[in-house]
Protein backbone atom coordinates (compact mmCIF):
# COMPACT_ATOMS: atom_id res chain seq x y z
CA UNK A 1 0.00 0.00 0.00
CA UNK A 2 1.38 3.39 -1.01
CA UNK A 3 1.02 5.94 1.76
CA UNK A 4 1.35 9.67 1.11
CA UNK A 5 3.26 11.53 3.85
CA UNK A 6 1.19 14.66 4.38
CA UNK A 7 2.78 17.91 5.54
CA UNK A 8 0.37 19.60 7.90
CA UNK A 9 1.15 23.30 7.84
CA UNK A 10 0.22 25.13 11.04
CA UNK A 11 -0.97 28.63 10.05
CA UNK A 12 -0.48 30.14 13.52
CA UNK A 13 2.92 29.51 15.12
CA UNK A 14 1.76 31.06 18.42
CA UNK A 15 -0.39 27.97 18.97
CA UNK A 16 0.66 25.22 16.52
CA UNK A 17 -2.67 23.59 15.74
CA UNK A 18 -4.93 23.36 12.71
CA UNK A 19 -8.61 23.77 13.54
CA UNK A 20 -11.64 24.58 11.40
CA UNK A 21 -15.19 23.57 10.54
CA UNK A 22 -15.41 22.14 7.05
CA UNK A 23 -17.96 22.97 4.41
CA UNK A 24 -17.84 22.74 0.61
CA UNK A 25 -15.83 25.98 0.44
CA UNK A 26 -13.18 24.78 2.83
CA UNK A 27 -10.88 21.93 1.76
CA UNK A 28 -11.57 18.23 2.24
CA UNK A 29 -10.22 15.16 3.99
CA UNK A 30 -7.85 13.18 1.76
CA UNK A 31 -9.37 10.20 -0.08
CA UNK A 32 -5.94 8.55 -0.54
CA UNK A 33 -4.05 6.73 2.21
CA UNK A 34 -1.87 9.25 4.01
CA UNK A 35 -0.19 9.77 7.35
CA UNK A 36 1.19 12.69 9.32
CA UNK A 37 2.95 13.25 12.63
CA UNK A 38 0.02 15.11 14.17
CA UNK A 39 -2.96 13.80 16.10
CA UNK A 40 -6.16 14.17 14.14
CA UNK A 41 -9.62 14.57 15.66
CA UNK A 42 -12.71 14.69 13.45
CA UNK A 43 -16.15 15.53 14.85
CA UNK A 44 -19.07 14.87 12.52
CA UNK A 45 -21.51 17.77 12.71
CA UNK A 46 -23.79 16.51 9.95
CA UNK A 47 -23.87 13.63 7.46
CA UNK A 48 -21.52 10.64 7.37
CA UNK A 49 -17.85 9.87 6.64
CA UNK A 50 -16.19 6.46 6.18
CA UNK A 51 -12.62 6.21 7.51
CA UNK A 52 -10.34 3.42 6.22
CA UNK A 53 -7.77 2.35 8.83
CA UNK A 54 -5.96 -1.01 9.21
CA UNK A 55 -8.17 -2.79 6.67
CA UNK A 56 -11.23 -1.60 8.58
CA UNK A 57 -13.98 0.75 7.49
CA UNK A 58 -15.18 2.93 10.34
CA UNK A 59 -18.45 4.65 9.50
CA UNK A 60 -18.93 7.84 11.49
CA UNK A 61 -22.30 9.52 11.65
CA UNK A 62 -23.59 12.78 13.08
CA UNK A 63 -22.34 13.56 16.63
CA UNK A 64 -19.56 10.92 16.54
CA UNK A 65 -15.85 11.61 16.90
CA UNK A 66 -12.73 9.78 15.74
CA UNK A 67 -9.26 10.30 17.22
CA UNK A 68 -6.42 9.11 14.97
CA UNK A 69 -2.89 8.74 16.38
CA UNK A 70 0.23 10.11 14.65
CA UNK A 71 1.76 8.12 11.78
CA UNK A 72 -1.34 5.94 11.29
CA UNK A 73 -2.19 5.55 7.57
CA UNK A 74 -5.81 6.46 6.89
CA UNK A 75 -8.12 7.54 4.10
CA UNK A 76 -11.74 8.62 3.77
CA UNK A 77 -14.59 7.91 1.45
CA UNK A 78 -15.78 11.20 -0.02
CA UNK A 79 -18.50 12.60 2.19
CA UNK A 80 -21.81 13.78 0.75
CA UNK A 81 -22.55 17.43 0.02
CA UNK A 82 -24.50 17.84 3.24
CA UNK A 83 -21.59 16.59 5.37
CA UNK A 84 -20.02 19.05 7.80
CA UNK A 85 -17.27 18.23 10.24
CA UNK A 86 -14.82 19.82 12.64
CA UNK A 87 -11.12 19.02 12.13
CA UNK A 88 -8.42 19.47 14.77
CA UNK A 89 -4.76 18.52 14.20
CA UNK A 90 -1.88 19.08 16.61
CA UNK A 91 1.38 17.64 17.97
CA UNK A 92 1.40 17.07 21.72
CA UNK A 93 5.16 17.56 21.85
CA UNK A 94 4.68 21.14 20.57
CA UNK A 95 1.61 22.03 22.62
CA UNK A 96 2.73 20.58 25.96
CA UNK A 97 6.46 21.23 25.75
CA UNK A 98 6.51 22.68 29.29
CA UNK A 99 4.46 19.95 30.96
CA UNK A 100 5.45 19.05 34.51
CA UNK A 101 6.00 15.57 35.90
CA UNK A 102 2.38 15.21 37.02
CA UNK A 103 1.24 15.89 33.44
CA UNK A 104 4.05 13.97 31.78
CA UNK A 105 3.01 10.64 33.27
CA UNK A 106 -0.20 10.95 31.25
CA UNK A 107 1.16 12.66 28.15
CA UNK A 108 4.32 10.62 27.47
CA UNK A 109 2.46 7.77 25.80
CA UNK A 110 0.61 10.19 23.53
CA UNK A 111 3.66 12.20 22.55
CA UNK A 112 5.35 9.08 21.25
CA UNK A 113 2.27 7.34 19.85
CA UNK A 114 2.11 4.31 22.14
CA UNK A 115 -1.67 3.95 22.41
CA UNK A 116 -4.05 2.32 19.91
CA UNK A 117 -4.15 3.56 16.32
CA UNK A 118 -7.55 5.20 16.66
CA UNK A 119 -10.50 5.59 19.01
CA UNK A 120 -14.15 6.36 18.31
CA UNK A 121 -16.11 8.44 20.78
CA UNK A 122 -19.88 8.81 21.05
CA UNK A 123 -22.59 9.25 23.69
CA UNK A 124 -22.77 5.47 24.27
CA UNK A 125 -19.12 4.78 25.14
CA UNK A 126 -18.32 8.17 26.69
CA UNK A 127 -20.81 9.90 29.02
CA UNK A 128 -18.62 13.03 28.82
CA UNK A 129 -18.76 13.16 25.00
CA UNK A 130 -20.87 16.32 25.16
CA UNK A 131 -18.16 18.12 27.15
CA UNK A 132 -15.53 16.92 24.66
CA UNK A 133 -17.55 18.27 21.71
CA UNK A 134 -18.01 21.61 23.44
CA UNK A 135 -14.27 21.85 24.02
CA UNK A 136 -13.66 21.18 20.31
CA UNK A 137 -16.13 23.87 19.27
CA UNK A 138 -14.58 26.31 21.74
CA UNK A 139 -11.09 25.63 20.33
CA UNK A 140 -12.25 26.48 16.82
CA UNK A 141 -13.92 29.64 18.08
CA UNK A 142 -10.87 30.78 20.07
CA UNK A 143 -8.53 29.90 17.21
CA UNK A 144 -10.53 31.85 14.63
CA UNK A 145 -11.26 34.98 16.73
CA UNK A 146 -7.82 35.20 18.38
CA UNK A 147 -8.86 37.35 21.31
CA UNK A 148 -6.38 38.24 24.06
CA UNK A 149 -4.74 35.14 25.61
CA UNK A 150 -6.39 32.79 23.10
CA UNK A 151 -3.24 30.64 23.16
CA UNK A 152 -3.65 29.94 26.87
CA UNK A 153 -7.35 29.22 26.47
CA UNK A 154 -6.75 26.78 23.59
CA UNK A 155 -4.07 24.94 25.57
CA UNK A 156 -6.36 24.68 28.60
CA UNK A 157 -9.14 23.27 26.39
CA UNK A 158 -6.73 20.66 25.01
CA UNK A 159 -5.87 19.66 28.58
CA UNK A 160 -9.58 19.36 29.34
CA UNK A 161 -10.05 17.11 26.32
CA UNK A 162 -7.21 14.85 27.45
CA UNK A 163 -8.75 14.57 30.91
CA UNK A 164 -12.12 13.62 29.41
CA UNK A 165 -10.47 10.86 27.34
CA UNK A 166 -8.90 9.37 30.47
CA UNK A 167 -12.01 9.61 32.61
CA UNK A 168 -14.16 8.09 29.87
CA UNK A 169 -11.60 5.22 29.52
CA UNK A 170 -11.26 5.98 25.81
CA UNK A 171 -7.56 6.19 26.60
CA UNK A 172 -5.83 4.42 29.48
CA UNK A 173 -2.54 5.57 31.03
CA UNK A 174 -0.87 2.18 30.58
CA UNK A 175 2.61 3.49 31.31
CA UNK A 176 1.95 4.85 34.80
CA UNK A 177 2.14 1.46 36.48
CA UNK A 178 5.38 0.55 34.75
CA UNK A 179 7.44 2.84 36.99
CA UNK A 180 8.56 1.65 40.40
CA UNK A 181 8.00 5.06 41.93
CA UNK A 182 7.37 8.68 41.05
CA UNK A 183 11.05 9.47 41.62
CA UNK A 184 12.03 7.42 38.58
CA UNK A 185 9.52 9.34 36.52
CA UNK A 186 10.88 12.65 37.79
CA UNK A 187 14.45 11.64 36.86
CA UNK A 188 13.47 10.65 33.33
CA UNK A 189 11.48 13.85 32.91
CA UNK A 190 14.51 15.83 34.09
CA UNK A 191 16.65 14.08 31.46
CA UNK A 192 14.10 14.82 28.72
CA UNK A 193 13.98 18.49 29.68
CA UNK A 194 17.79 18.60 29.55
CA UNK A 195 17.71 17.20 26.01
CA UNK A 196 15.05 19.71 24.95
CA UNK A 197 17.09 22.64 26.31
CA UNK A 198 20.47 21.48 24.97
CA UNK A 199 19.70 19.56 21.76
CA UNK A 200 21.63 22.16 19.72
CA UNK A 201 24.81 21.18 21.60
CA UNK A 202 26.62 17.83 21.79
CA UNK A 203 24.56 15.68 24.19
CA UNK A 204 25.57 12.20 25.29
CA UNK A 205 24.27 9.44 27.51
CA UNK A 206 26.99 9.91 30.09
CA UNK A 207 25.68 13.41 30.85
CA UNK A 208 22.13 12.12 31.28
CA UNK A 209 23.26 9.28 33.55
CA UNK A 210 25.11 11.82 35.69
CA UNK A 211 22.06 14.13 35.83
CA UNK A 212 19.75 11.29 36.86
CA UNK A 213 22.34 9.60 39.07
CA UNK A 214 21.55 6.23 37.47
CA UNK A 215 23.88 3.51 36.19
CA UNK A 216 24.21 3.45 32.39
CA UNK A 217 22.27 0.27 31.59
CA UNK A 218 19.56 0.95 34.15
CA UNK A 219 19.07 4.46 32.79
CA UNK A 220 18.85 3.17 29.19
CA UNK A 221 16.13 0.70 30.22
CA UNK A 222 14.13 3.37 32.05
CA UNK A 223 14.54 5.84 29.19
CA UNK A 224 13.22 3.41 26.60
CA UNK A 225 10.45 2.26 28.94
CA UNK A 226 9.20 5.83 29.37
CA UNK A 227 9.58 7.11 25.81
CA UNK A 228 9.43 4.06 23.56
CA UNK A 229 12.68 5.26 21.97
CA UNK A 230 16.40 4.88 22.52
CA UNK A 231 18.41 7.96 23.52
CA UNK A 232 19.62 8.50 19.94
CA UNK A 233 16.11 8.10 18.52
CA UNK A 234 14.68 10.59 21.00
CA UNK A 235 17.50 13.10 20.44
CA UNK A 236 16.87 12.93 16.69
CA UNK A 237 13.13 13.27 17.34
CA UNK A 238 13.71 16.57 19.19
CA UNK A 239 16.36 17.89 16.81
CA UNK A 240 14.57 17.12 13.57
CA UNK A 241 11.33 18.75 14.72
CA UNK A 242 13.26 21.83 15.81
CA UNK A 243 14.80 21.86 12.33
CA UNK A 244 11.33 21.52 10.79
CA UNK A 245 10.13 24.62 12.66
CA UNK A 246 13.16 26.64 11.51
CA UNK A 247 12.70 25.49 7.90
CA UNK A 248 9.08 26.67 7.96
CA UNK A 249 9.55 29.92 9.88
CA UNK A 250 12.97 31.33 8.89
CA UNK A 251 14.96 32.03 5.77
CA UNK A 252 18.09 30.37 7.13
CA UNK A 253 19.91 28.00 4.81
CA UNK A 254 19.35 24.29 5.30
CA UNK A 255 23.03 23.86 6.15
CA UNK A 256 22.80 26.51 8.88
CA UNK A 257 19.62 24.95 10.28
CA UNK A 258 21.31 21.56 10.50
CA UNK A 259 24.16 23.11 12.50
CA UNK A 260 21.77 25.13 14.70
CA UNK A 261 19.91 21.96 15.69
CA UNK A 262 22.98 19.97 16.68
CA UNK A 263 23.84 18.09 13.49
CA UNK A 264 27.53 18.15 12.59
CA UNK A 265 27.11 15.78 9.64
CA UNK A 266 24.91 17.33 6.95
CA UNK A 267 24.39 14.03 5.08
CA UNK A 268 23.17 12.39 8.28
CA UNK A 269 20.81 15.33 8.89
CA UNK A 270 19.36 14.89 5.40
CA UNK A 271 18.83 11.15 5.96
CA UNK A 272 17.11 11.67 9.31
CA UNK A 273 14.89 14.44 7.93
CA UNK A 274 13.84 12.43 4.89
CA UNK A 275 13.09 9.37 7.05
CA UNK A 276 10.82 11.51 9.27
CA UNK A 277 9.07 13.68 6.68
CA UNK A 278 9.33 11.65 3.47
CA UNK A 279 11.39 14.19 1.51
CA UNK A 280 14.67 16.13 1.76
CA UNK A 281 14.56 19.38 3.76
CA UNK A 282 14.97 21.65 0.72
CA UNK A 283 12.02 20.04 -1.07
CA UNK A 284 10.00 20.08 2.18
CA UNK A 285 10.48 23.86 2.46
CA UNK A 286 9.57 24.40 -1.20
CA UNK A 287 6.37 22.34 -0.94
CA UNK A 288 5.37 23.92 2.38
CA UNK A 289 5.66 27.41 0.87
CA UNK A 290 3.48 26.30 -2.05
CA UNK A 291 0.82 25.09 0.39
CA UNK A 292 0.84 28.39 2.28
CA UNK A 293 0.53 30.37 -0.95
Amino acid sequence: MNVYKEQVVMPDLNIPIRAYIHDEKNGALLPVFHEHIEFEIVYILNGKIDFHINNQVISLRKEEIIIINPAVPHAVTHPGKDTRYLLLQFKLSDIFDTAGVSDFKYLSAFILGKNRDFSVMNEENAPCAGDFKQALLSIVQEYSKKKTAYEIVVKSLLYRMMGILFRSHIITPTDIGSFDNIRELEKIHEALRYIEKNYHKPVNLAELCEISNYEYHYFCRLFRQSTGKTFVQYLNFIRIHAAQRLILTTGHSITDIAAQTGYVNFSYFNRVFKAQFGQPPSLYRKNAHKNIL
